[in-house]
């Protein structure tokens, strides 16, 4: 889908981006959603066709986000600014976006692989992984958190399912939807501060989906077990669970130290449950009898 400028509101934060080519953007079809009128934006973005050379003056190293032996990404810090070359996720030989942003990661200048679709050219600056990575440095910047997880809403309260791949997350999210309950993702979502409590909030994925959000009141950390039980958990051991499910890139202190604030802050409000879960529908009614409530 080519596009001009444009703007996207995803977890209620406004991204706005700005085409500095000569060519058209194009928007991965899961983005399409979360497009909204002119409005404020916390993150800027502006869009160049062509990849630049590597560094032309000195560059460290701080980060690399590795997949079976391939480079996904990985960030440079150059003359004072980031800068992040991501990778072609099918060839890891192919640089999608070289990206430079500051200090404060409130812009960021992104410069595109020259792309064809349906014979025409251009440019998608948001092209996975660099859209999720945009989603992350809003996250580290305000009360906020990116979470693997599937979040479920039944009408009066919102609970979210955290946890490695394989625990039982998605088969959760199936079961509370077909008893009646609204999925707000069960993937990647980001969980906010607001002004009476959290809210959880859908992000844009490789598939169309609708902007979701709902009000949180617990988290629960579900793993395989022969019978249903539960237990409560508290202080340093609950934010500990936690933090291991968010999506954290540990190359910079500051943003670390923040996530560690804003899991604890979370950690006091919200119970935090370890649940073992047999994976049928008793698992609801188990819930909602033993979970623990304010």
């Amino acid at each position: 889908m080519a596009r001009a400028d444009f703007h996207l509101c995803i977890a209620d934060f406004i991204i706005h981006v700005r085409n500095a080519s000569h060519l058209p953007m194009m928007l991965e079809e899961g983005y399409t959603s979360f497009l909204v009128d002119e409005s404020e934006a916390q993150m800027t973005v502006h869009a160049y066709a062509g990849i630049p050379e590597e560094a032309s003056g000195p560059a460290k190293l701080v980060y690399t986000a590795e997949q079976e032996g391939s480079d996904l990404w990985r960030i440079e810090l150059e003359d004072g600014r980031y800068r992040f070359t991501v990778f072609d996720q099918d060839d890891a030989t192919v640089v999608n976006q070289v990206a430079y942003t500051d200090g404060d990661f409130s812009r960021w200048d992104i410069h595109c692989r020259i792309l064809e679709q349906e014979g025409e050219q251009g440019i998608c600056p948001l092209l996975y992984p660099m859209g999720p990575l945009l989603m992350y440095h809003l996250t580290v910047c305000h009360d906020a958190l990116m979470v693997h997880g599937s979040a479920v809403w039944d009408g009066e309260r919102g609970r979210l399912f955290s946890g490695f791949s394989g625990v039982g997350k998605s088969t959760m999210a199936r079961i509370w939807q077909e008893h009646g309950a609204t999925v707000i993702n069960d993937d990647r979502l980001i969980i906010r501060r607001v002004e009476d409590g959290y809210m959880v909030y859908n992000t844009p994925m490789f598939y169309p989906d609708a902007p979701r959000r709902a009000p949180l009141h617990a988290i629960f950390l579900p793993y395989h077990s022969p019978k249903n039980q539960i237990v409560l958990l508290a202080g340093a051991e609950a934010a500990s669970k936690v933090s291991a499910y968010c999506i954290q890139h540990g190359y910079h202190r500051g943003h670390v130290e923040h996530r560690l604030d804003v899991v604890g802050g979370l950690c006091e409000v919200l119970p935090v449950h370890r649940i073992g879960v047999v994976p049928d529908a008793d698992i609801i009614s188990f819930i909602r009898d033993n979970e623990h409530c304010d």
